[in-house]
C-alpha cells in the first residue's frame, strides 16, 4: 500500500495541516510557494479503513501475485 501523506486530529508533526492550524490559532501568516505543486493528504481514519480493506483483499490474492494499492483523497 502506498501512502503519500497523512494527517489527523492529534498530529504532532510539523506538517502542512498542523502548521495551518497553528497559524490560524495565532493569527500569523505562513510563507508559502505560489501553490503550483500537487499534494495528496489523507485523513488517518481513512488510512485505517484502507488497511482494513487491504487485509480483506489479501485473502483473495493468488500465490505469487502482486497487487499495489494507493490511498488517495478523492474529494
Amino acid at each position: 500500500m502506498i501512502l503519500f501523506d497523512t494527517y489527523g486530529k492529534v498530529n504532532k508533526r510539523n506538517k502542512l495541516i498542523s502548521l495551518l492550524n497553528k497559524a490560524a490559532k495565532s493569527k500569523t501568516l505562513l510563507d508559502f510557494s505560489p501553490g503550483d505543486q500537487l499534494i495528496d493528504l489523507v485523513y488517518i481514519d481513512d488510512v485505517y479503513w484502507a488497511f482494513q480493506l487491504s487485509l480483506n483483499e489479501i485473502t483473495k490474492i493468488n500465490s505469487g501475485e502482486i497487487k499495489n494499492y494507493s490511498v488517495i483523497n478523492n474529494k
